[in-house]
């Protein structure tokens, strides 16, 4: 008995009141470091800033030229742009609207669905891009409370084309679910559930998505998800598939996956596009800007020379090429001077693309053309022809080079459906007689 009050007992009564004060601090400890851990977590994925979070999957482009650069931002599931980045005209009528995208790097398909939901608290542009192979090629959807539309254009070469548009006034702060369904040549949109658009368009048939912003302060977007068709096949792709193995580098062929970004210079390969590129003339209005650079963004007029000036480079023959050709061409030159120049090249307006209308019509005159219209669409935008036109002589003369070039045409065999060959694509500058 005396033994159990004596000294051992107490110096081990000691001992097992330090290791068990030596535990609860390190219990504590690790208490305190996971909870740390848990804030900086928390934090990070709370409100951060696009270029650091998931570096491997978005890339941000700025086309405007007013009041960049962009301001992305990702808070708890939505991202947000904030800045008043904008460029091109303002007016309804005028589609090009170029402000700040956001490009997801693995979202290239070419059949599949689009999910979103997407809300602003400014009146200004808002939308979503889809089948996006580069700045100057992709197709787009946006709405616009100040302008009162939801518009669904497309991009060929630089130049907007509008392919549905309706009156519509969204409501600020409210969410709305937006769907694009695209099936080969086949693109529905359909917002909150009703089908609005029903186009059918087969110039782009593959690309990535994109977040879109136009003007506007507090751009919103959440719940993004691709349910993909099919994956578009990319070199890459092409590859893997010869070897045997599977695509690589981009959304599976089935599935679906959500989506989170990073800012960055976007370099998306050039689409390739069945149809003949736009060859820039003497009087189009070109809008050249190098990403990150301000003072090097410019909106010029082809000369009548063909001709463009250029901050660093000076001139350039722009008439004659594409834009694509003349987007190559002014990088390769700028090289000397700004390291790996990113340009934005698009066609602002067309003054060049005209053809001219004499004699016997309603109305002759000089008309501004698109890229596909021949002798007989041609002759009804003049109103026709007039009761004494001699309608077996007409004759188109088109310059080619030195060379002026006639061709006939007969408006009876024609409207007969004679000798329908007569009836030729237009080109710009062709002049119509009709004796």
């Amino acid at each position: 008995m005396v033994y159990l009050f004596g000294s051992p007992a107490i110096h081990a009564v000691h001992q097992m009141s330090d290791i068990a004060a030596k535990i609860q601090v390190n219990v504590m400890k690790r208490m305190w470091m996971v909870l740390l851990v848990g804030i900086l977590v928390l934090f990070q994925y709370s409100y951060t800033d696009a270029k650091s979070i998931f570096p491997s999957d978005w890339d941000i482009v700025d086309q405007g030229d007013q009041e960049r650069p962009s301001s992305w931002q990702y808070d708890r599931g939505i991202w947000t742009q904030t800045s008043n980045i904008y460029g091109g005209q303002q007016g309804a009528s005028l589609p090009a609207k170029p402000g700040t995208f956001m490009v997801a790097r693995d979202s290239g398909f070419s059949d599949g669905s689009i999910f979103m939901s997407l809300a602003s608290d400014d009146d200004d542009g808002i939308g979503v891009m889809l089948r996006y192979r580069d700045t100057s090629n992709y197709y787009r959807f946006s709405m616009d409370k100040q302008r009162s539309y939801r518009r669904l254009v497309k991009v060929i070469d630089g130049i907007v084309t509008v392919l549905a548009e309706d009156a519509f006034v969204y409501e600020q702060e409210r969410w709305y679910d937006l769907e694009i369904r695209a099936q080969g040549s086949v693109i529905e949109v359909l917002f909150d559930g009703e089908m609005i658009f029903n186009v059918k368009d087969p110039d782009v048939q593959s690309g990535k998505v994109a977040l879109y912003c136009w003007g506007n302060t507090k751009c919103q977007f959440r719940d993004i998800r691709i349910d993909p068709v099919a994956k578009a096949i990319t070199d890459e792709a092409h590859s893997d598939q010869d070897r045997g193995g599977t695509y690589q580098g981009g959304i599976p062929p089935s599935g679906t996956e959500t989506i989170v970004a990073e800012s960055g210079p976007i370099s998306a390969p050039q689409a390739e596009l069945d149809e003949p590129a736009y060859i820039i003339g003497p009087g189009d209005v070109l809008e050249i800007s190098v990403w990150r650079d301000d003072a090097l963004t410019k909106q010029l007029v082809v000369l009548p020379d063909g001709r463009i000036s250029f901050p660093l480079i000076g001139e350039v023959m722009a008439s004659g090429q594409t834009l694509s050709q003349l987007k190559t061409e002014m990088e390769e030159r700028l090289e000397d001077f700004v390291p790996n120049p990113e340009l934005h090249v698009a066609i602002e307006g067309i003054s060049s693309m005209v053809i001219y209308m004499i004699g016997k019509v309603k109305s002759p005159g000089r008309y501004p053309i698109g890229q596909d219209i021949d002798v007989l669409e041609a002759l009804a935008m003049a109103g026709g022809l007039t009761p004494f036109a001699n309608k077996k002589e007409i004759r188109i003369f088109r310059q080619d080079g030195e060379q002026t070039k006639i061709f006939y045409f007969n408006y009876n065999d024609v409207a007969k459906g004679k000798n329908l060959e007569q009836n030729i694509e237009l080109k710009r500058g062709d002049v119509i007689v009709v004796p």
